[in-house]
Order: structure tokens, then sequence, then C-alpha cells
């Protein structure tokens, strides 16, 4: 490609520019002069000379500057063009002031709603990803609170900055935000006064009692004003408890955002037109008094969006009550959880529900900043919340040795009847600290959006490798000292079982994000439903049993030895499990035969010649994608990475069957998960002292003694229950060997847990 040099010297200008007039700028803010050389005539002379494809090139100017330069005068992408194509002068908040364009005291009752409505459709706004110079600083009254000299406009507009500056200390301290979330840029605005927390609420409560002596007569205004002050205020208490990290105010900060809830319902279910409108809208941007969109124009990036998208104020405010319900029901489920097991669990059910990044970051800091919640073995509940910081390791090291006491009570546990060495106890502590910033970032990567887990998730993976050889060495030097004790718990991998138990939790939510992601194909599904079903479902429940059994001898051991010192006879009485690893079990073992049930539908769905597959697509090509699928679990030890050769051969005996048998073995396998999760959701107080592990057509031999409990704890469980009870249908019906019919997944109800739905030739839906 040939390119031309095309050089303009600013510096030295021709006699021909002399004679050309310079464009003068003149800044009103710094007195800077600028001189620019028309080269208009000259640029189009030069264009000429330039061939189809060629393009110019020089020290300065390159292919990439070329692609990402700006076409001037072109209001898409040039910033300056917006301001000129409205021909209206734009104030800042003095001199709207001095011109008495904006009111500043004594605001009627319509002109502060109808402010405070537009400022919380703007809050809502910069939550939800856009800037703050296209949101909420357009409004002028937040550039300078101080030139206000209404109570209630200088608290609102005080207290909205202070809860602004409250919001991006959360976010920045959860670093669970990618661009694509939220956009954290300043801008150079004030945004933290020096007002206390103290002092801001009681502006709040002055300006509402200077409303209450003016409109002591009109009850229906004062209501309108008050519930707005009680709005602002309690969402900015509620944020400072929880940037705080009180893990004993949490319950102060649900009943303050109970009274938010209460608030926004009393404030929609009123006629919004009491507070002044907009008198006009820019580009989507409702004009209201004291508003301005282009007033930040200049301080945009040239390639900035343009156009900021604000919802009308009834949408806005349903948006906030929907956010501050999230955070709450998102904390009080933090108070009842007693290990890491169900925070790991009950922050994948928090995500997977949540996209407000304020809600993800307050529930992620809880967590990490404020750990707490260890349960009380005996009498299984919660004991006083402990309050832990991440800057310090060693606290969030015994949250997870509390953790690992409550998985299996372990031999580290000082009331144990076996007195382990220092050294394996030292070692047992640098472990549970080196797996601290890992836990950490386990934990954190829940806080982040879908697509940012499974990237995330693939870091984390390989960190929880380097944990299991730690582990391996731990656990052989436990087993080397209980042998020459000749203690019967001498073959039991402890650290390792604990470990994998976590390693598993994260293998499975690094597949089942895909189906949330939509990035598996049809022919895909196949070898995602084995992986999941036959192998790392089935080593949950391995892993499951050997705790539950390592639980139970260890219980024994111990009270036998308690009961020789006590010089009593007799055998002791058999341990039981609590009753929630029962129930865990069964939601394991349903989830189980889930997977099974969908794998060996796909596989008939083969056979059937149903699903389509990429044209030259053959093993090799399978092979590959099959390994980039999995590709996170290369380096781990337990368990093992199963290879795609494996894969065939284990699928090989599956496709010598007919269709017919495989739906009928679906059907089997539906069924169980279908029966297993009736019992887990529906008799969470079982008294079994083991796993149930049901065969077909026994179900009705099983003598349960249960205590209802609530389903909305469980909508993932739920799901999986609805789900089952449809596929055994479907599948029944598909073994009979009707050929008119097809199968399609179905997966609106969850994307993890898609439903078969039968549909004839024709297109017709059946089921």
């Amino acid at each position: 490609m040939e390119s031309l040099d095309l050089t303009v010297d600013s510096s030295s200008p021709s006699k021909k520019d002399d004679e050309k007039s310079l464009l003068l700028y003149k800044s009103n803010r710094n007195e800077a002069i600028y001189n620019w050389i028309d080269i208009t005539d000259e640029f189009p002379l030069f264009c000429k000379q330039l061939e189809i494809g060629e393009l110019i090139h020089g020290l300065e100017f390159s292919l990439f500057e070329a692609m990402s330069a700006i076409e001037i005068m072109e209001s898409k992408m040039d910033c300056g063009m917006v301001s000129l194509q409205n021909n209206r002068p734009v104030y800042e908040l003095k001199q709207a002031i001095e011109l008495s364009i904006i009111e500043n005291d004594n605001l009627t009752s319509s002109q502060f709603i109808g402010i405070f409505d537009t400022l919380i459709c703007c809050l809502v706004a910069w939550m939800d990803g856009q800037s703050l110079a296209q949101t909420l600083f357009t409004c002028l009254y937040l550039h300078d609170p101080t030139l206000i000299n209404d109570p209630a406009l200088k608290a609102v507009a005080i207290v909205t900055l202070k809860l602004c500056n409250l919001i991006l200390d959360i976010i920045h301290k959860a670093s669970v935000i990618e661009e694509e979330d939220f956009q954290t840029h300043q801008y150079n605005f004030k945004l933290d006064y020096d007002v206390t927390y103290q002092r801001s609420i009681g502006m709040l409560k002055e300006a509402d009692e200077i409303y209450k002596d003016i409109h002591s007569d009109d009850v229906d205004i004062l209501q309108d004003v008050s519930r707005r002050l009680s709005l602002i205020k309690s969402i900015y208490s509620a944020i400072y408890i929880l940037d705080n990290k009180e893990i004993e105010g949490i319950n102060e900060a649900i009943k303050l955002l109970k009274i938010v809830d209460d608030d926004i319902l009393y404030i929609i279910n009123k006629d919004f037109d009491i507070g002044i409108q907009a008198v006009s809208y820019e580009r989507g941007y409702p004009i209201v008094m004291g508003f301005d969109p282009l007033i930040n124009q200049r301080l945009l990036p040239p390639t900035f969006p343009r156009i900021s998208f604000i919802k009308d104020r009834k949408e806005s405010y349903l948006h906030l009550s929907n956010s501050m319900k999230i955070i709450s029901q998102g904390i009080a489920g933090l108070q009842t959880l007693p290990n890491i097991f169900q925070v790991i669990e009950h922050a994948d059910e928090f995500s997977s529900s949540c996209k407000c990044v304020l809600s993800r970051s307050i529930y992620v800091n809880l967590i990490i900043h404020g750990v707490p919640w260890r349960m009380n073995y005996k009498s299984q509940q919660p004991t006083v919340p402990r309050v832990y910081s991440s800057t310090n390791g060693q606290s969030v090291s015994n949250w997870l040795r509390d953790s690992f006491r409550d998985y299996v009570f372990p031999l580290v546990s000082t009331k144990s009847g076996v007195d382990l060495p220092h050294d394996i106890r030292d070692e047992i502590s640098r472990f549970f600290e080196s797996a601290t910033p890992t836990f950490c970032s386990f934990i954190r990567l829940y806080g982040y959006n879908r697509s940012r887990q499974r990237d995330k998730l693939a870091a984390v993976l390989d960190e929880l490798a380097a944990l299991q050889d730690h582990s391996d060495v731990i656990d052989r030097s436990l087993q080397i000292f209980l042998a020459r004790l000749s203690c019967d718990l001498a073959g039991y991998s402890y650290l390792n079982n604990w470990l994998v138990h976590n390693v598993l939790r994260a293998q499975t939510h690094y597949i089942q994000l895909g189906f949330d992601l939509e990035i598996y194909t049809s022919h895909e599904l196949a070898y995602i439903y084995w992986y999941l079903g036959e192998f790392l479902y089935t080593w949950f429940l391995t892993v499951s049993d050997k705790a539950d059994l390592l639980s139970n001898e260890l219980l024994t051991l111990n009270e036998t030895q308690n009961r020789a010192k006590k010089g009593k006879k007799g055998k002791p009485k058999r341990k039981t499990k609590p009753p929630a690893a029962n129930h865990r079990l069964m939601i394991l073992q349903a989830y189980q035969n889930f997977y099974s049930g969908l794998f060996r539908v796909q596989v008939a769905r083969e056979i059937e010649g149903r699903v389509m597959s990429p044209r030259f697509y053959g093993d090799h090509m399978d092979g590959i994608r099959y390994s980039w699928r999995f590709s996170a679990f290369q380096n781990l030890s337990s368990p093992p990475y199963i290879s795609h050769e494996r894969y065939v051969e284990s699928i090989a005996k599956y496709k010598r069957m007919s269709a017919s048998d495989l739906y009928q073995r679906a059907s089997a396998c539906f069924n169980n998960a279908r029966y297993v999760c009736a019992i887990g959701l529906q008799h969470k107080d079982c008294q079994n002292g083991s796993g149930i592990h049901c065969n077909h057509g026994n179900n009705s031999n099983v003598a349960i003694h249960c205590q209802p409990i609530n389903d909305s704890e469980h909508g993932r469980d739920v799901a999986l229950l609805a789900a089952a009870k449809n596929n055994t249908v479907v599948t029944k019906l598909m073994s009979s060997g009707s050929n008119n019919q097809l199968i399609e997944y179905d997966f609106t109800l969850e994307p993890t847990l898609p439903s078969l739905r039968l549909i004839t030739n024709s297109g017709g839906s059946v089921i």
C-alpha cells in the first residue's frame, strides 16, 4: 500500500496561511487562547491524490489512529456538536441563581417534590451503570450545596452526595465490578462534604420540622414531603450501617430498608403530578428546574455515549424499591448460615437473581469483611456473631478452621481424643492461612456478573489445585502419625476430603454458568450432562458419605474415651448426623439423578438423528471442543480431569442401546430425582442416621418423621422438583415408542434445570 507524506507545519505558516483569518477561541474559565489554522481548502486536494484502498500514514498517524479517528462536526462522535445544536445558553449554579433562572430559597412543595423525584431518577440511572456527569451531576444544586438557602433542598443535596460517596466506597471495597457494570469516575466533583453522619440526619429532621410549621394546615402536602425526606434518610442510614460492616447493625439496616419500601409504596400510589414536571425533553432527558443535561458535556471524552437514558419517575421508584428489597433479603439470609458450604450456596443463589452492583457489593463486603456465623454444633442454633476482618488473615483462617471442624469433627479440634504433635498442628494452621486468599476470591467472585464469574472461577480452580497438593502432604503426615498409634482412623484424608467438597462446588458452578450464559450448543449437551451427572455429582455423594462416616467414627471414639474415663461400661450410643446433612445429601442425589437422566435423553436424541451437528464435524473437532470446555479442570488432582477418550468409551455402551430403552432409563432417573428432592424439600428434619439412597419401587416403604420447611428458601431446589416431575412424564411417553413426536428443551424455568417438552412434527406443542 502506498503512503503519502502529509505534514502541516503550524509553527511556520506560509504567506497564504497568514492571509487567512485565525480562528480564535477564548475559554471563559482560564482565558487561554488557541490558534487554529484553516486547512479546509487544502484538505480536499490531498484527498483527491489518494487511490481507493490508500490511507494516510505519518509518524503520529498510523492505522490505529485512522481507525479510531473522530469525525469532526458529526454529532454522534463529536461531543462539541451536542452543545452547538442546542441554541440555548448553559449556566452554572451560581450564574443561574444570580439570573433568577432557578429558585434557591423558599421553594414551594411542588418545586421540592419535582426536584426530589428527578434526583431519584438520576440516582437510579447512575446505579444502573451510567456516568455521574450524565445523571446526578446534571442537577446544578449538587455542584455546590453551600449556595442553597432552602433547608430541605440543601439537606437533600448534601445527603445525596454523601450517599454517592458511600456507594462508591462500598463498590471499591468489594472490587466486584467491571467496566460494563458501573462507572466509578467522579470527574473531580466533590462528594464528601465536611458534614458528619449525625449532622446530616439532623438536617433532614430539621427540614421536616420546618415543613410541618409551614404546611401545618395541609396534611397531604406535609405527608408527601415528609415521606420523601424519610426515604432519603432511611436509604442513607441503611447504607451507612452496612458500609461500617457492623454485624450487630444488620437488623437495624433491615428495619430501615423496610421503611424505604413503605415510603416508596406510598409515593407511587400518589399522583406524580403534585411535583413540577419537565418543561421539555432534550434527547430523552427531562428538563426540570435545576437540571441541565449539557452542563457537563465538556467533561465527557469524545467517544462517550451522547445520550443518557433516564427512567420516568414511577419506574425509577419501582426500580429503587426492588434494589432495596434485594439488599434486605440478601443480608437477612446471611444471618442463618452456619458454615462455608451454605455461604457459598447462598451466594450462588443470590448472584443468580441479583443484577444490582450495589447489592452484590454489600453482600460480598458483609461476608468477607464481616465473616460471622459459626453454628453451635450441639443445639444447631447460631451463636453470637463474630466479626472478622479481611485485613487479618488469621481471623478468616479461623473461620475456615471452624467450617472444617463442623464438616468432619476432625482431629484438629482441641476436644478430640487424639493429641496431635505440634508440627502437624502448625502445618494445619499454615494450610488455613494459605487458603484464606483463595476462599476470599472464591466468595468474592459471586459478586461479579455472571459472564465474569466464569473467568474468575478458572483462576480460583488453579489456586484450589495448589491447595490440594498442600493438603495431601498434611494428610500423609496425619496418616503416618495415626498408624503409629494403631488408630482405626488412619486411612482417611481429612483436609483433602474437605477441600474436594469446595472444589466440586466450584466445578459444578463453572459448568452451570455455561447454561446461564447460553454458550453451549445442542451437540455439546451430551458430554456436559455426562460430566455433571455421571462424574461430578457422583463424586459429591462419595465425598459426603466419607465425611459422614468419618464424623460418626470420630464421635463414637470420643464417646468411648469419655465413658472409659468415667468408668462406665457398655457400648456408646450411635451418633447421627445433623438433619441439615441429611437434607443436603438428598438434594445432591436428586441433582445427580436429574443430570444423569438428561444425559440419557440427549444420547437417545442423537440415536434418533435429531441433534444437528456442524458440517465437517468429527471426533477430532469434538475432542478439541470438549477439552476447551473443561480446560479449567486439568490442573486438579481430586477429582481428576476426565479426558475425551474416556468419555467416548463411556458413551459407547449407551449408543448400543435403543432410544426407547434410554428414554425408559431416563424416566427412572427423573422419577428418582423427583422422589428424593420431594423428601428433601418437604421433610427437612429427617431422623435417618445416614443418607437416603432410594430404589425404584420402594418409595412406600420409607417411614419418615419430619417437619415441613418453607419452599421460598430453596428456589432452585423447587425448580428441580418441578422439572423432574415434568421430565418423568415426558420420557415415559417417549419410551412407548411414539415416532411422530419430538423432544425440545425448555430453559425458561431455570437455565441449569431444563424441562422437556413434547412437540409434534408439525411444530405444535403437546406438553
